[in-house]
């Protein structure tokens, strides 16, 4: 993108500012939709990564598809796709579907696609349950369905970009449940799907196989499929993990309510006033009856699948610990990531031995706290599933959307602090437009910072209590620019060059 703007100086000097982004796709970390595995020791979350040198891995490859060395498309040339010789790539072009050679149950897919323009196709888990890659960038997609769709499920926001641009997708997909007699006992589920960046969809359950499905029924594992039959389509950088060591659970829990007055702090819950408790069939913040000045306080047993580094989430809008055989592992000032809905999410890594382990989880809301309650913990590890451990109604999700600013008829201003790189430009406006792409720029200096698709900005950091850290968080896929302007003299009037 270029835009000029003339700017009048004394001896009619002319200075041309040209606002001109380096695109590196580089998301901060607020907003980036991270692996949902422990990511601190690589060779625990066991990555498995298709070199794409050829098609080995796949079972009797077609000739529609081949391995390439490169691949472009034009953006305004429907269905063009065109490739140089060399590795590293896969391109389809219309025909017969790809299917790999290993099987998977629960997996956590990562890859790039190129979809160019035009193209309307798919990836098939387990050969049954299709996900939309389709172009749809300007709601190409007749009937509205964005790439990332799943079933009759469309993506939260259409964060998709360009044809002819790579295009990030994340997958973590739980295969459908059998007893031991065969009978399925619980449906297949796309537990989060990401796109460029953005969480599209969340906890998706599928009921039976997508139209055009590879196999008949239902099984435990099957083989991924690749589809490219609605147009030429590209992928690079696939890699994946098979997540079969089963879920965590926890059994034998027991909670205590207590109520009393304190502010932000994690109170002595000894010193304040216990009002019920005894076992319960479920870890969930709804077991309190008012908002806050109380505390939950759950116990109970941690039931690990295998031997390994596991990542514990919390989400919560109190105070919290959580503790494990007597340590602590998260609490309010672990590390914070972006969560679904935008609820501050803290994270712990830790290594646990297959087998039973004790907790303790404390939750507590203050006379401050202002927000809806909710508590909400997740764990994954290097062979197991995310899996949610408190109930449903114990993290109610967007807490926030009061706060959460979309234009509708007519563009929004924002006037923020915006945080970019390590810094914070304290002189900054956002510009939303009604049809999803926005951007952030300093007035200080008339840099563009930023430019993303998809919603708006979230404004809770600014106007949710105290409003602290006053800055306005994109709520898209993000496009880090420059940050600086790019000044060029004209020369004088007059001047031959």
């Amino acid at each position: 993108m270029r835009e000029s703007l003339q700017v009048p100086r004394p001896a009619t000097v002319s200075v041309l500012l040209v606002m001109v982004a380096a695109v590196a796709i580089t998301v901060p970390a607020r907003t980036v939709a991270q692996s949902l595995l422990p990511a601190s020791d690589e060779s625990a979350t066991r990555w498995t990564v298709e070199a794409l040198k050829d098609l080995s891995a796949f079972s009797n490859p077609p000739a529609n598809w081949q391995v390439v060395g490169d691949v472009v498309s034009r953006r305004t040339e429907a269905g063009d796709l065109q490739s140089s010789p060399g590795t590293g790539y896969v391109a389809g072009t219309p025909g017969e579907d790809l299917q790999t050679r290993w099987n998977h149950g629960d997996i956590e897919l990562d890859f790039e696609v190129l979809v160019p323009a035009g193209t309307e196709t798919e990836i098939l888990l387990q050969g049954r349950y299709a996900l939309n890659l389709s172009d749809s960038w300007g709601g190409r997609v007749e009937g509205g369905r964005p790439l990332g769709s799943v079933g009759e499920s469309v993506p939260t926001v259409d964060v998709a970009r360009a044809p002819g641009l790579w295009q990030h997708v994340n997958v973590l997909f739980r295969a459908p449940r059998f007893d031991r007699s065969g009978r399925k006992t619980g449906n297949a589920e796309f537990v989060r799907v990401a796109v460029n960046g953005v969480v599209v969809q969340d906890g998706v359950g599928i009921d039976q196989p997508s139209p055009g499905a590879v196999f008949p029924g239902e099984a435990a594992e099957a083989p991924l499929v690749f589809r490219s039959e609605g147009g030429p389509i590209a992928f690079r950088k696939v890699r994946y993990q098979l997540l079969d060591g089963g879920p965590a659970s926890v059994a034998n829990v027991g909670y205590n309510y207590y109520r009393g007055d304190f502010g932000w702090e994690m109170p002595d819950v000894s010193a304040l006033r216990l009002v019920s408790g005894g076992p319960t069939s479920q870890i969930s913040s709804a077991l309190a009856d008012t908002s806050n000045r109380f505390a939950l306080q759950f116990s109970g047993d941690l039931l690990i699948p295998a031997s390994g580094s596991y990542l514990m989430e919390i989400t919560s809008t109190g105070q919290f610990t959580l503790e494990v055989d007597g340590q602590t592992v998260v609490d309010i000032e672990s590390p914070e990531v972006a969560a679904v809905g935008d609820v501050p999410r803290r994270v712990a890594t830790v290594n646990l031995a297959r087998g039973r382990h004790s907790f303790v989880l404390t939750y507590a809301r203050g006379r401050w706290h202002r927000a809806l309650s909710a508590l909400g913990w997740y764990i994954s590890g290097s062979q197991s599933i995310r899996t949610r451990l408190t109930g449903a109604d114990s993290d109610p999700g967007d807490v926030f959307a009061e706060y959460k600013i979309e234009p509708s008829d007519r563009p929004r201003l924002q006037r923020n602090f915006v945080a970019f790189g390590e810094a914070k430009r304290t002189h900054a406006i956002s510009v939303g437009y009604p049809n999803g792409n926005h951007y952030a720029y300093d007035t200080g200096s008339g840099a563009l910072l930023y430019l993303w698709r998809g919603r708006f900005i979230d404004t809770s950091t600014m106007w949710f209590s105290r409003g602290n850290q006053q800055s306005a968080a994109p709520r898209g896929s993000l496009i880090p620019l420059a940050g600086e302007p790019v000044v060029q003299v004209a020369g004088e009037a007059g001047d031959s060059e």
